[in-house]
């Protein structure tokens, strides 16, 4: 019975645990299976996009509706507030997510989600998710099912609006949360974690680079990209990237874009004597909850078509909700004026997986490829952990020199 208060094993990715947790007992909830796509075609499909793109993909949406005027149950809990619950199931998903068409949520009322078993979940999500345009999608959830509570007290004035319109559906580059996660992610077995010794002097960069979570027409597709200060100086939210990660995604699913904040391994424990011990840089836990949902385009380098090949690939974005503070963010500066660098580093999120670190130390070559001085060409090399590159997942990310600039 789901309703059953659960053993303080689960991982949180919040302060409270859904208010269900704490009941002796709840009705079932309705549980809907949905039917998914063939494995063998999902793969198929990513290779193209792989081949013929650059693109990583890793999910796609199953589109059905939901909402708590046709699907799940209302109950109420002891202290005469209410919760409506609904349970949705995707066969051999390694997670799945929620797409909302029209969400809202009441000043004070709150939604969650966890996993069937009640091992992990996410919340409380509230109001300061609410936008004009009412989209939303949330954060993927480990496993097959994703089970979907709305708290709501006697005191909360005004009705919710749930309308689910879809279902993510990953089938690969997904990672269990912390307590589940092995040593490693899917990335290449050489990849260098930003928080081992490689990173120690670039913490301020590392904490400008985030991994990117598209919705292109019911497909996701992952990348990477690095938020930049303006001229100004004043922090706005722009995010820099690759065009080929969006080209031609549109306006209404860039707001679905999720933009992920602290991906990455902790750093290294400190020893007695106050220095890193950085035999620990290749384990420990990581933040899942850091998103922001939302973009807006600003500008691009489809100048010459080609999906961002012939042209700079790069595309400028602002994330549309505030980025939390607490997160740490740092908006990196940058050089512009076409001069290459000797050494530096690149930061990214290959194959999805938390942060890694790559590094040069022979000077960036420009190279033509469609449009003359528009990429760079980088030889990473071997360094104390391993031997850090580029990988599906890692377009879009910055290269910084030796000034810790992006160029």
């Amino acid at each position: 019975m789901l309703g059953l208060l659960v053993s303080s094993s689960f991982i949180a990715q919040g302060t409270t645990a859904p208010p269900s947790f704490s009941e002796g007992y709840l009705p079932s909830m309705e549980k809907i299976e949905l039917s998914t796509p063939d494995m063998n075609d999902l793969f198929a499909e990513a290779d193209k996009f792989e081949q013929e793109e650059g693109r990583t993909m890793n999910g796609k949406i199953i589109y059905e509706n939901f909402s708590p005027t046709t699907h799940g149950n209302w109950s109420t809990l002891s202290d005469g507030s209410s919760i409506w619950r609904l349970q949705l199931h995707a066969q051999d998903a390694m997670s799945v997510a929620a797409y909302f068409s029209n969400f809202h949520l009441p000043i004070g009322s709150s939604l969650w989600i966890y996993n069937s078993d009640k091992t992990y979940f996410e919340g409380p999500i509230d109001h300061i998710e609410n936008n004009d345009h009412g989209l939303y999608v949330t954060n993927d959830m480990w496993g097959e099912d994703i089970v979907l509570e709305y708290h709501q007290p006697v005191n909360v004035v005004g009705e919710p609006k749930l309308e689910i319109n879809g279902l993510g559906y990953f089938f690969r580059y997904v990672y269990p949360p912390a307590a589940l996660m092995a040593e490693r992610g899917g990335s290449q077995a050489c990849e260098v974690n930003v928080n081992c010794p490689e990173g120690e002097h670039w913490q301020f960069q590392r904490d400008a680079v985030v991994r990117i979570r598209i919705t292109d027409s019911g497909v996701t597709f992952l990348c990477s990209g690095s938020m930049v200060n303006t001229t100004a100086l004043d922090c706005r939210q722009y995010l820099l990237s690759a065009l080929h990660c969006a080209d031609g995604v549109s306006d209404s699913d860039l707001l679905l874009l999720q933009v992920r904040f602290n991906y990455e391994r902790p750093w290294a424990d400190i020893d007695e004597d106050g220095q890193p011990e950085w035999e620990e840089c290749g384990t420990g836990g990581f933040s899942s909850a850091h998103n922001r949902t939302g973009v807006f385009r600003l500008a691009d380098s489809n100048d010459n078509g080609g999906g961002g090949f012939s042209g700079s690939d790069f595309i400028l974005l602002e994330v549309e909700d505030e980025i939390q503070a607490a997160w740490t963010p740092y908006f990196a500066g940058w050089d512009a004026s076409g001069g290459g660098s000797a050494t530096g580093v690149g930061i990214h999120h290959p194959a999805g997986d938390i942060k890694k670190i790559s590094t040069y130390t022979s000077s960036l070559q420009s190279v033509w490829l469609g449009a003359p001085g528009s990429h760079w060409e980088v030889e990473w090399v071997e360094t104390t952990t391993n031997h850090g590159v580029t990988e599906g997942g890692s377009s879009g990310s910055p290269i910084f020199n030796s000034d810790k600039l992006v160029v």
